[in-house]
């Protein structure tokens, strides 16, 4: 095999390079690459066949061919590295050491190109060990989340920086919101520990976290595991946004005013917590799934979870100011469960 080429940024790559291998490692952003050929229909079959040879080396990785921008296939696909079709996978010309990479495979086009993709990949969505299966005899879990007890006093906010976008002085926010019946927008709900079941909804190539007016926006959400996540700062200001698992930092980026960054995706599920290090006060979460039951209450704080396989489950509600609460429910054959978890029970 060649040797490894110079580094060089992809922008400045010549067309020379095309003869050439290319090192490639998942370098956290997303990244298309074009395969050209007179023969590339006839190719990309070859390539995919030659490809799931390695798929269990490989966790499960694929290659799909996908129609070019503009809607009109042509006979020059794009080979796009995919988790299931769900999370572009981003390879980079690099110089990724040789010593470093446990897995890889090389696909040529018929002009010679390589492209050896390393096991540092974020595993797709099934090797996680969930399984999409047919579902004819789910049940459904439904309820509401609710706080019984008083509502905690607000905490009080104080600006120190930036007060022509962030505001300033000090102001009151509410830890938990609670509606007039005791329900609670803004919970994660979801069933633990599930395998098998119904299939993911519509791909997410990526979920969004965007900076505005010094805020986190939207302030809770879910990303499944893999899925990179754009990281917005629509402010005319500086951020230096953090994520944090309980105590392990994840990721530590700035952000200059009105910029994007992509963070490779979460390579296991559980809650992540945004904050910024310029700005004190700013807070945000993101629940990553390994399966697609779960739920962000709405406003009244209600949830659904359709398709559900007949077993034992525990269903956790979660919210940052009350932490998870377990309960135990047993889903049959076409029958739907009612459940309303009560924060205050922590």
């Amino acid at each position: 095999m060649a040797g490894r080429p110079k580094s060089r940024s992809p922008e400045h790559a010549s067309a020379s390079t095309r003869a050439s291998r290319y090192s490639v490692r998942y370098n956290r952003k997303t990244f298309q690459s074009s395969l050209t050929s007179p023969e590339s229909p006839t190719r990309s079959s070859r390539l995919y066949s030659q490809y799931r040879s390695w798929r269990e080396k490989c966790h499960g990785f694929r290659i799909i061919p996908v129609i070019p921008e503009g809607g009109q296939e042509t006979s020059e696909p794009r080979l796009v590295v995919s988790a299931l079709g769900r999370a572009r996978v981003a390879v980079n010309r690099s110089t990724l050491s040789r010593q470093n990479t446990r897995c890889s495979m090389a696909l040529r086009s018929s002009f010679g190109l390589a492209v050896i993709l390393s096991s540092l990949l974020i595993p797709a969505y099934d090797s996680a060990g969930y399984e999409a299966i047919t579902m004819s005899d789910g049940g459904t879990i439904k309820g509401k989340v609710v706080y019984s007890a008083a509502p905690p006093s607000p905490k009080k906010i104080v600006h120190t920086k930036d007060h022509e976008v962030c505001g300033s002085g000090t102001r009151d926010v509410d830890q938990i919101t609670i509606t007039s019946d005791k329900g609670v927008p803004d919970s994660v709900v979801y069933l633990k520990k599930v395998e098998r079941g119904k299939a993911w909804p519509s791909p997410n190539t990526t979920v969004v976290v965007r900076n505005h007016g010094c805020e986190f926006t939207p302030q809770v959400q879910a990303v499944p595991v893999g899925v990179p996540v754009d990281l917005v700062n629509g402010d005319p200001v500086f951020h230096n946004m953090q994520a944090f698992r309980e105590k392990t930092g994840l990721f530590n980026l700035g952000l200059i005013k009105n910029s994007k960054k992509t963070w490779q995706g979460f390579d296991q599920p559980g809650i992540v917590r945004l904050e910024c290090s310029a700005h004190g006060w700013m807070r945000g979460w993101l629940y990553v799934t390994d399966s697609p039951y779960y739920a962000i209450t709405p406003k009244d704080g209600t949830f659904t979870m359709n398709d559900v396989p007949p077993g034992q489950y525990t269903l956790v509600a979660w919210h940052s100011f009350s932490g998870p609460v377990e309960t135990q429910v047993t889903v049959t054959a076409k029958n739907t469960v009612t459940l309303n978890p009560d924060l205050a029970r922590r």
